[in-house]
């Protein structure tokens, strides 16, 4: 953030979302659409969305270890009764696996901004926020094949849906 501060680039962002254009954070640009981050101390966020970034935390479950950071391939599930059409999630099904590497996780204030969870271990977790056109994905759509491209495309033809 204080790199984007210096740089002036977190008006941009602030201005660019302001006009109601498609905005997709992707992994860190997800978590920097948030209002906090204790990621290496307390920080603002761009406060796009209302919520905090806290470390994801190892864990032991049945006998396995979630190690920290989480790196590989996980299910994206729908949250709550969230509807997909119309949105970057559009024509992707419940349970499709994206790519992730992450330490941190995003918990937003309104549970309404939460299209999708995943969850690994005992740990459920926003891995995609939206609200209007400003969406964020905790997972890296680039990397994760067909699915990852269908999201982009989607993303990319908003105007369109």
């Amino acid at each position: 953030m204080s790199n984007l501060k210096q740089a002036g680039i977190d008006e941009s962002i602030k201005a660019f979302v302001a006009l109601n254009r498609p905005l997709l954070g992707i992994c860190l640009g997800m978590q920097l659409l948030m209002q906090e981050s204790e990621e290496h101390g307390t920080h603002h966020g761009l406060g796009v969305f209302s919520g905090r970034v806290i470390r994801f935390h190892e864990q032991v479950s049945v006998g396995r270890r979630y190690k920290i950071p989480f790196i590989g391939w996980n299910e994206l599930n729908r949250h709550c009764d969230s509807k997909w059409s119309g949105t970057i999630m559009d024509s992707i099904s419940q349970y499709d696996a994206v790519y992730f590497v992450h330490s941190y996780i995003v918990i937003p204030t309104n549970a309404i901004d939460i299209l999708a969870n995943t969850t690994y271990g005992k740990i459920t977790y926003c891995s995609v926020i939206y609200r209007d056109n400003i969406y964020g994905c905790q997972f890296h759509p680039e990397k994760s094949g067909e699915v990852g491209l269908k999201i982009l495309s989607n993303f990319v033809n908003l105007g369109v849906l």
